[in-house]
């Protein structure tokens, strides 16, 4: 019983010294596994990726033009009503 009670006067002891290391050694490491997992090479990304067979030409009859679209409005300062 005594050597359970030193032990946790220990822990709490340590955790008091070192607990903002401990915390943020474990927050370092989260971050670090979430860039390494984010940094591999996704393999959907590779399926997914054009195969040179299914490329269409397209002629510059299809292309799409901008006339007849609605534009995006000016950005020249107009008057405010009074």
């Amino acid at each position: 019983m005594q050597n359970n009670q030193t032990g946790k006067k220990k822990l709490s002891a340590f955790l008091k010294n070192q607990g903002f290391y401990v915390v943020l050694a474990v927050c370092l490491i989260i971050i670090g596994a979430a860039v390494t997992i984010l940094a591999l090479p996704n393999n959907e990304t590779a399926e997914q990726e054009t195969d040179p067979s299914d490329i269409t030409i397209v002629g510059s009859s299809q292309d799409e033009t901008l006339s007849g679209k609605v534009t995006a409005p000016s950005a020249a300062p107009t008057k405010e009503p009074y």
